[in-house]
């Protein structure tokens, strides 16, 4: 498994509208659509396949960090198709990989729908925000928006 598998897997999470694709070893692949979990008909993955997945899309620098530290998070884009952010860890001993599709390109406030004073508290030039909520509830769209 490799590459062809990965572009394979993405191009299920864009059209089943998957906001999630987990790969963790002894499971097939996992998608999350509405919030339900639903497993990818294909075979469990093995240490092998978890591994050659994770390199097929992991930066050299972030493929150290998971060695030195156990996890390691950064950005992929799927050509033009889609964006995500990937979340490598260690799982048991093996090699775990969640992938969060992101919006293909960056809201504004405006579209966002977000209050005016948003927008006009950003732009202070010194203060503190914090952006908080649970999955899903647009933390990195919004931070997005505000750079």
């Amino acid at each position: 498994m490799g590459t062809i598998l990965i572009d394979k897997l993405l191009q299920t999470v864009i059209s089943r509208k998957a906001s999630d694709l987990h790969i963790t070893v002894g499971s097939p692949p996992v998608v999350r659509v509405d919030g339900q979990l639903m497993r990818l008909e294909t075979k469990e993955l093995e240490a092998e396949d978890t591994v050659g997945l994770m390199k097929s899309i992991t930066p050299e620098r972030c493929q150290q960090e998971l060695q030195e530290v156990g996890g390691t998070d950064f950005g992929f884009a799927f050509g033009e198709a889609a964006r995500f952010r990937v979340s490598v860890f260690k799982q048991r001993g093996y090699v775990g990989l969640v992938l969060r599709q992101l919006p293909a390109r960056l809201m504004d406030f405006k579209e966002m729908g977000t209050p005016p004073a948003l927008e006009r508290l950003i732009m202070r030039p010194r203060g503190l925000i914090l952006v908080t909520g649970p999955t899903g509830s647009g933390k990195t769209t919004t931070l997005a928006a505000a750079v």
